[in-house]
């Protein structure tokens, strides 16, 4: 195995202490043979350190055991760095495969709209006269109006509001959980400007996607 001078230099103090792996000694010894900086630098640190007097010497050996420590403890970080770098890498291929995986799309009773298959695109005015189905077990509903105001959700079957929402003014986002393919829903915008610009969908991100993905790697 070929390695650079960089990690020649890092490994020649464990060498010389003998506490280096057997491929790891391989391979400094392999690198060695072509490479006379490097063979000069490991007899100079091989030669015993001049006599020194007083307090300099256990200051001379503490900081050598400081500089491989520290070494050490670059290289442990390095591999640490590198090992999470790669997780979070697969993790995020991982999302944007489940946001992008097909979908299985029901098909539900005439008159209803399918979510799943579709957004929905209306007005506030009109987004109640919708049948809403959804596979996702939520419902995102996005408004874009000057003033906002309050969003209801309602079951279809017996008109009764499940949960309420606010949006702000301009384009802003609310999103109905904890929903069932089981029931059929209704979004009513009664208070907010009829003319406002309504999108109805089962609001599919990169976070929800996430949450999947980790859900998924737990159960294994």
């Amino acid at each position: 195995m070929k390695i650079s001078c960089e990690i020649a230099e890092d490994l020649l103090p464990l060498y010389l202490e003998d506490t280096c792996s057997k491929d790891s000694r391989a391979a400094l010894e392999e690198h060695l043979q072509g490479c006379p900086a490097c063979r000069a630098k490991l007899e100079r640190m091989g030669r015993p350190l001049p006599e020194v007097q007083g307090a300099d010497a256990p200051r001379l050996a503490d900081y050598g055991r400081k500089v491989r420590r520290r070494r050490r403890q670059t290289a442990v970080l390095v591999l640490v760095i590198t090992v999470s770098a790669a997780f979070l890498l697969a993790l995020t291929g991982l999302t944007v495969r489940e946001m992008r995986r097909p979908v299985h799309v029901p098909t539900v009773e005439e008159g209803t709209w399918n979510l799943t298959a579709e957004d929905l695109e209306t007005t506030a005015a009109a987004v109640d006269g919708y049948v809403l189905y959804t596979n996702y077990a939520q419902i995102q509903v996005t408004v874009c109006s000057e003033a906002g105001g309050a969003v209801l959700l309602r079951d279809a079957a017996s008109g009764s509001m499940i949960q309420t929402a606010e949006v702000e003014g301009g384009t802003d986002s609310c999103t109905f959980t904890m929903l069932t393919s089981a029931r059929r829903y209704i979004v009513d915008c009664g208070d907010i400007d009829g003319g406002a610009a309504v999108t109805v969908s089962e609001g599919r991100s990169f976070w929800r996607s996430l949450g999947e993905v980790l859900r998924d790697l737990v159960r294994l």
